[in-house]
């Protein structure tokens, strides 16, 4: 799984 994708995923949790 690419880094980005784990990233952008976290940063979406992060959001909310």
């Amino acid at each position: 799984v690419p880094s980005s994708f784990r990233t952008t995923i976290t940063d979406a949790q992060l959001r909310g």
